[in-house]
């Protein structure tokens, strides 16, 4: 590709050639005018000179003066009388002239006075310019006289003027050349420069790194130097963008990964990343087909770029089983497909469907044994007041039971209601605590079981008390339950209450001797419908609940901003819980 510099060189050397060509037709043409004119009015003024030598010296006068300058002057003089005879010549003997009567400048000078004409002239052998003028001597003879002058003598005139002319104007057309040449690297150079700076700059930022005498130049310059600023911070605003959109992709809980049509990954957040042999940044660039290692995926993509969007659910086992979605969508430059982890929402539908079962359950035995009872009652009518009276108290201690467990399962839903804000109010948990476990000591169960409270006489904190009390008692209670499943009617048993403050938080352990809860229900034991024991029937222990104790007590101590955790133990179970201070 041509440069600029080499361009407006050529246009200058072509302007040059073109300017000395029209210059040595258009001066060498008004030079040869020139000299028409001049031989022209050269011969106009020898022909009235000569014409006067006639009137007053006569024809012999005349021959004279002719025949002294006739070596000196390239002129040919003829004397040619009306009739066309030839009197005299002084270049062309007279003898080898014919007529020339018949010649049209002699013609139009007897007829009209003057005359002139250009033309090849046998005699003479050249191109000629011919003036003739009818002329009288003193006697009152008649004449024409006639000059002409031969054209190679112009000719030669009119070359040496070309050559001269030529040389003139190559002289100026160089000089007009190296100007030009000078002036067009006055342009090209600085917009060389700009060239080379904008070629080095870093980051497509331009500088003016040589300042230029040239406005415009300049100017353009400036011009493109703010246009780079621009440039340059719009793709910065870009790239914040690119990353802005990027970070929030890789922060979205759904997989997002865009095919190009080439069937190559242009971009996949870290959501997806368990779907791919590589890292999601390190499989930009590289086919789907070599970098996804789901066969599902692979299969709906392959779909997809047929024309054939759909959507999948499949499983996935890295270490855990997991349930996915996945849906592909064709778009402008590719495919596009989302993967959404469907997993809680599966283990959420198989806890409702097993809650629906439990509570099923847990309601359809006491509903059984109502039932049983009351049949007893209407089938029997010569039963014994005292035994009527065991199944009328069979069924009231039943309702008792399906009331308890239709309570509790409003308050856990009433804790699960987002959001949950508990009554704030003073809380001494001392106070508390020591209560609960006076209450406890109580119960028929806690009879040959020692029941202890360590720690502060006061706790200050805020909470709603009666929540409070409820989640502390369904721990205690738990305890209690346990430990005489575990001691019988037989002494040993033990729980205890503890209570101290550690780096302004209230921490609370429940700690019995009981049977413990079996390692495999560890995970699992704040779920609902869970117990510490891995039989569920509830006649074959008097000791047996419902399973939603210890998750309404989570419930609550999570809304107050706590947590609570079962801890190892080689014997009996150990709950504790942790509260904010105030």
């Amino acid at each position: 590709m041509r440069t600029l510099k080499g361009k407006m060189t050529d246009l200058v050397a072509i302007i040059v050639v073109l300017v000395l060509l029209s210059g040595w037709f258009l001066i060498g043409k008004n030079v040869e005018d020139q000299l028409y004119k001049q031989a022209e009015s050269s011969l106009a003024s020898l022909t009235e000179v000569l014409s006067a030598e006639i009137e007053n010296y006569g024809i012999q006068g005349l021959i004279a003066n002719v025949d002294r300058w006739k070596d000196e002057n390239s002129s040919r003089v003829t004397i040619i009388t009306f009739d066309g005879r030839v009197l005299y010549d002084n270049k062309v003997p007279v003898e080898e002239l014919d007529d020339h009567g018949s010649r049209p400048e002699v013609r139009e000078a007897i007829l009209k006075g003057f005359g002139k004409d250009l033309r090849y002239s046998r005699s003479v052998k050249d191109q000629s310019l011919y003036m003739a003028k009818s002329v009288a001597d003193k006697d009152g003879n008649l004449y024409v006289l006639r000059i002409s002058l031969p054209l190679s003598y112009m000719d030669q005139a009119i070359f040496e003027a070309r050559k001269s002319l030529l040389f003139s104007l190559l002289a100026a057309g160089l000089i007009a050349l190296i100007m030009g040449i000078f002036f067009s690297r006055q342009i090209s150079k600085p917009l060389e420069d700009l060239t080379n700076e904008a070629l080095k700059s870093e980051r497509g930022k331009l500088s003016i790194g040589k300042k230029t005498n040239i406005l415009e130049v300049f100017k353009l310059a400036e011009a493109l130097e703010g246009m780079s600023s621009k440039l340059d911070k719009t793709l910065q605003d870009l790239k914040r963008e690119q990353s802005y959109l990027e970070s929030l992709l890789d922060s979205l809980p759904i997989g997002v990964m865009v095919i190009d049509k080439n069937s190559k990954i242009r971009y996949a957040n870290n959501s997806i990343a368990y779907a791919l042999r590589e890292a999601p940044k390190l499989s930009k660039g590289l086919p789907f087909q070599s970098v996804i290692k789901v066969p599902e995926l692979i299969t709906l993509l392959e779909k997809s770029f047929k024309g054939e969007d759909s959507t999948i659910v499949f499983t996935s086992i890295n270490k855990t089983e997991r349930y996915l979605q996945a849906q592909s969508l064709s778009i402008e430059w590719g495919v596009m497909v989302v993967v959404t982890d469907m997993t809680e929402r599966v283990l959420l539908e198989e806890a409702r469907k097993a809650f629906i079962a439990d509570a099923s359950h847990e309601l359809q035995t006491p509903l059984t044994i109502i039932r049983g009872a009351a049949e007893l009652l209407m089938e029997n009518e010569k039963m014994e007041p005292k035994e009527a009276k065991e199944l009328a108290k069979k069924i009231i201690t039943q309702q008792e039971r399906m009331t308890g467990l239709v309570d509790d399962l409003l308050l856990l839903s009433r804790l699960e209601a987002r959001p949950h804000e508990p009554k704030w109010e003073d809380v001494d948990l001392a106070v508390l605590l020591k209560n609960l476990v006076n209450e406890g000591k109580n119960l028929p169960a806690a009879e040959k079981i020692r029941l202890e409270y360590l720690g502060p006489q006061e706790a200050p904190t805020k909470g709603d008390a009666e929540e409070l009390r409820r989640a502390f008692w369904n721990l205690l209670e738990n305890a209690i339950k346990y430990t005489r499943k575990r001691f019988q009617d037989r002494d040993g048993g033990k729980v205890v209450l503890s209570l101290e403050k550690e780096e302004g938080h209230w921490i609370i352990t429940v700690d019995d001797n009981g049977i413990g809860v079996p390692y495999e229900l560890k995970d699992i034991i704040f779920e609902r419908f869970q117990r510490g024991e891995k039989d569920r029937s509830r006649e074959a222990s008097k000791t047996g609940g419902y399973g939603l104790g210890l998750a309404i007590a989570q419930k609550i101590i999570k809304s107050h901003g706590g947590t609570i955790n079962l801890e190892d133990k080689e014997e009996g179970a150990l709950f504790r819980v942790k509260l904010p201070s105030g």
